[in-house]
C-alpha cells in the first residue's frame, strides 16, 4: 500500500465523490436555511403609529396596560425596548397574518434583523 493515502478511502473516485457530497449538502444546507427565513417574511408597511416589542410576551402584556392605564403602558414600553414606528415604515411580516385571526403580528422593519411585536391592525400588506 502506498504510503500517503488514507486507509478508508482506497480510490481517487471515492475520495472525490466524499468530496462532492460535502460539498453538495452545505450548498444545501446553505440555500434551505436562507430561502426558509426569505420565504415566510411578507412585505407590508405600518398605517399609524406603531408601538412594537421585540419579546412576544412583552407586547402582550403592554396592551393589556394600554387598555387599563395609558401611563403604565408608556413607562412598561420605554422599561422593555420597545420602538416606536412611524406611519408608512415599510416591514416584513414574519409571523403571523393581518388577513386572519391575529391580533398582533412579528414584523420586521426594513434594515432590522430581529422582528418586532405589534397590533396586526396597525400593518397593511403592501
Amino acid at each position: 500500500m502506498p504510503r500517503g493515502r488514507p486507509v478508508l478511502l482506497k480510490s481517487k473516485n471515492t475520495a472525490r465523490m466524499v468530496r462532492h457530497f460535502l460539498v453538495l449538502t452545505l450548498l444545501g444546507a446553505a440555500i434551505f436555511c436562507l430561502s426558509h427565513r426569505a420565504a415566510r417574511a411578507q412585505p407590508a408597511m405600518t398605517v399609524d403609529i406603531t408601538i412594537a416589542c421585540p419579546k412576544e410576551d412583552d407586547f402582550v402584556q403592554y396592551a393589556t396596560l394600554l387598555s387599563d392605564d395609558v401611563s403604565a403602558a408608556i413607562a412598561f414600553k420605554n422599561d422593555h425596548n420597545c420602538v416606536t414606528l412611524a406611519p408608512k415604515t415599510f416591514v416584513k411580516i414574519d409571523k403571523g397574518s393581518v388577513q386572519r385571526d391575529y391580533s398582533h403580528v412579528c414584523i420586521r422593519p426594513r434594515g432590522v434583523y430581529d422582528c418586532l411585536w405589534t397590533f396586526a391592525a396597525h400593518v397593511k400588506v403592501e
